[in-house]
């Protein structure tokens, strides 16, 4: 398979992470972001690049999008993302998350979305408006992780999701919507 045209899919919402692995398409695919329909399907970056701003209309961080990457260090999330899917940064070297300061439009985060990402250090929630989900084992793992705020619009703290983190500190935001937190949430 050398050749895909996505023009005609105006429904396609799910691709799994592996739909074109092997494929001479996804090999031979130039820019290091692969996208489509909006989704950050994944990248295909160089060892080399240690920073990444995801271009601004992407809608949804694809699962398994960034997982094992070795290199990146520093995300930028445009405003225009709405969720980062399942697996996205999973046993990434992601040491900080930086979300739209002007108002992040992340609804969900998605089960295992960091899980094990043991150098992210950084993601501020409070710039997620509008985070109603936070997935199982959303944050597990993640080690250098010390401190964190559930922003208020968060209705659901799904299980496991931040069991075995760095956590010292978790504020929950004045105004809180917080009706569920899990088992093992911060075990």
């Amino acid at each position: 398979l050398s050749e895909i045209n996505f023009d005609g899919c105006k429904n396609l919402s799910s691709i799994a992470y592996d739909a074109f692995d092997g494929t001479l398409w996804l090999g031979s695919y130039v820019d290091p972001c692969v996208i489509i329909n909006g989704v950050l399907y994944k990248y295909n970056g160089n060892a080399t690049t240690t920073s990444l701003h995801v271009y601004n209309g992407v809608i949804s961080i694809g699962e398994r999008a960034f997982a094992g990457n070795t290199a990146l260090r520093r995300v930028y999330i445009p405003q225009s993302v709405t969720n980062i899917g399942e697996s996205a940064f999973e046993n990434s070297y992601v040491e900080e998350v930086v979300l739209y300061a002007g108002g992040s439009n992340v609804n969900y985060i998605q089960d295992r979305a960091f899980y094990n990402a043991k150098f992210l250090y950084e993601i501020d929630l409070t710039l997620a408006k509008s985070l109603a989900y936070i997935g199982e084992y959303a944050f597990a793992g993640c080690s250098m992780l010390k401190s964190i705020e559930i922003p208020a619009e968060t209705t659901t703290l799904s299980a496991h999701a931040f069991e075995n983190s760095g956590l010292n500190n978790v504020t929950f935001a004045k105004g809180s919507k917080l009706t569920s937190i899990s088992a093992y949430a911060f075990s």
